[in-house]
């Protein structure tokens, strides 16, 4: 498999965002400190997300493809058939998503990209359906920028499509594009090609893209929202920690038990209250 596709010609800095550490609840910001005082000296610490429900309210890779087709670009899949397509089978329509942007100029991608990161809208309207224009979860983002702080190495890997996540990783949450890791398009020239390169990072997927572009060392922490996280989320080694972002105790109880082992286990939930700021629950 060839590296990860670069974005041609041009290069995103991180921009450091600010995030307030004060709002990481007490019993996580205490555990990530504690986790970063016992490590060993020398040891690489890494810690690895996903990042649509994860670090971000909202799906980076949908509101990229709906504004593409507001901005009538030529895709080949209507935002219907991808609904109905990840209904049935979420893993194929993640790769659908992708390659019905086969042809598109790399550039087209990233102009869409800086068009959904800039938008004062809360949500995109498309043939009827109202999608929401991804945001940062405020306590994941203050996370990121702790764990930034202590020397950790903070990674993604996202079934949206790599460009696009790279952008947003990058101008929201300063974490280097090298450091991301999407579904990845074989280039022809400087337009996407009709070959999704493997590893694809969905499911199982996900461990793979962990071996083949972070390391054969077990992160300290991952962080996922669903069950196709969970190979990415049994990475975590003995000691370490798994965060969960949801909706509901039930679903995270049912991780732990899925998972098991000798981890923390730490609930953020994603569910927004009165003035839109996320419910915590810390377990």
């Amino acid at each position: 498999v060839g590296a990860p596709t670069a974005v041609p010609h041009m290069t995103f800095h991180p921009l450091s965002p600010f995030a307030d550490v004060r709002l990481i609840p007490d019993t996580l910001r205490a555990s990530i400190v504690r986790m970063s005082a016992d490590s060993a000296r020398g040891t690489v610490r890494r810690a690895v997300f996903d990042l649509d429900g994860t670090l971000l309210l909202g799906d980076i890779g949908e509101a990229v493809f709906v504004r593409l087709l507001i901005d009538r670009a030529r895709v080949r899949l209507t935002w219907t058939e991808y609904r109905s397509m990840l209904e049935k089978e979420p893993s194929a329509a993640y790769l659908a998503i992708v390659d019905a942007m086969r042809g598109m100029p790399v550039s087209e991608l990233i102009g869409a990209t800086l068009r959904v990161v800039a938008s004062p809208l809360r949500e995109l309207s498309v043939e009827g359906a109202m999608i929401p224009v991804p945001r940062p979860h405020p306590v994941m983002k203050s996370v990121v920028a702790l764990l930034q702080n202590l020397g950790f190495a903070v990674h993604v890997i996202t079934a949206s499509n790599q460009v696009s996540a790279r952008i947003v990783c990058s101008e929201l949450f300063g974490i280097p594009a090298e450091h991301v890791h999407g579904l990845r398009s074989e280039l022809d020239g400087d337009q996407l090609s009709d070959r999704i390169l493997r590893p694809w990072p969905i499911g199982a997927g996900k461990r793979d893209v962990y071996s083949a572009f972070i390391g054969s060392d077990a992160p300290f922490i991952a962080g996922g929202d669903s069950a196709l996280d969970l190979p990415l989320l049994d990475l975590v080694r003995p000691n370490g920690m798994v965060v969960w972002v949801g909706d509901d105790r039930a679903t995270f109880e049912w991780m732990k038990d899925r998972l098991a082992g000798d981890r923390s286990f730490i609930f953020v939930q994603r569910i927004t209250q009165a003035g839109g700021h996320p419910a915590l629950a810390v377990a």
